[in-house]
């Protein structure tokens, strides 16, 4: 993927940072193949950055700003919804019906006691608890943030039910990371919490929903390609509209 052209804006200067790839890994996504990022610690963010970024395929963990740079791969693609002209399907507008009762929250990301016992469960349920299960570094992973931040609660009758964690810069939501009750499983409330934050980014005027990678062939990504219409990127800024 080609680097965002930052030179002269006052903010980054890609070639000042000497990126190098990190070590290969085994890849998360794809069987038998291997992954590796190019990564950069960004102490803060000038409003419209982040935006930028993200327009060029790179994504946040923490304060960490990273693309993938596999060696012979480039299935990680970005995704993101045109949001006015997101047309929910027939099932998604009966999971958004299913879930009427749902309480959504937004303020600032706080990190609590009931939001990492949440955490926690969900990782060993969907996950295996492969991810992080320490509170540091559930804190560093989520509540350390170089960028405008916010966080979604979402409560069923009093009780925590899923918490989104969602960055805005300028006309941009991007899904950080999203994580709810395993015990409700049969509510799809992963697909709802997407339905409600495209729906909030439709409120607030902001005209796209950033959703990271789309790996076509991985069952852990397909649901990505369910929100439609949704535009991918090539990589060097260039995004193509995607209907079917």
């Amino acid at each position: 993927m080609t680097d965002p052209p930052l030179r002269g804006a006052g903010r980054l200067d890609f070639r000042d940072l000497g990126i190098q790839p990190g070590a290969p890994r085994d890849c998360p996504y794809l069987e038998e193949r291997s992954a590796r990022e190019r990564a950069f610690a960004l102490a803060d963010s000038p409003a419209g950055l982040y935006k930028h970024l993200m327009d060029y395929g790179w994504r946040r963990s923490g304060r960490v700003i990273y693309k993938p740079a596999c060696e012979g791969c480039s299935a990680c693609v970005p995704i993101r919804i045109p949001v006015a002209e997101f047309a929910p399907s027939r099932t998604q507008r009966r999971t958004m019906r299913s879930n009427a009762d749902i309480v959504a929250t937004v303020g600032r990301p706080a990190s609590t006691d009931e939001k990492f016992g949440l955490f926690v469960r969900y990782q060993e349920t969907r996950h295996a608890g492969d991810m992080c299960t320490q509170r540091e570094q559930f804190e560093r992973f989520l509540y350390d943030s170089p960028v405008a931040t916010m966080e979604a609660e979402f409560r069923l009758g009093g009780d925590l039910v899923g918490v989104s964690i969602i960055d805005r810069d300028g006309e941009a939501l991007s899904a950080v990371y999203t994580w709810f009750a395993p015990e409700f499983q049969a509510r799809s409330l992963g697909t709802w919490a997407i339905l409600w934050s495209i729906g909030f980014a439709k409120e607030q005027g902001v005209p796209y929903y950033y959703m990271g990678y789309y790996i076509e062939g991985c069952g852990k990504m397909n649901y990505k390609a369910m929100f439609r219409p949704y535009e991918l990127c090539d990589g060097a800024g260039n995004w193509t509209r995607q209907t079917s």
